[in-house]
């Protein structure tokens, strides 16, 4: 007969390797998240600076031909 302890621990010992490889998959998927996250920040920050450059062209070019009211 067994010793209804050692499988209640048993038992335990089971739910906790679950609760292991289920607090591992979050993590995977956090961290996988976060880099997509990172990854879109970084292409709006380039989206950003690309439409950026040519507005600053026009101000200069506005600048140069005495179109702008605030220089």
């Amino acid at each position: 007969m067994t010793d209804p302890v050692l499988e209640h621990v048993k038992r335990i010992q089971a739910d906790i390797s679950k609760l292991k490889r289920d607090v591992c998959s979050v993590k995977n998927s956090v961290a996988m998240i976060v880099g997509m996250t990172g990854e879109l920040i970084k292409a709006k920050a380039r989206e950003e600076e690309r439409f950026a450059k040519p507005e600053a062209r026009v101000a200069g070019i506005e600048n140069r031909l005495g179109l702008r009211g605030d220089t």
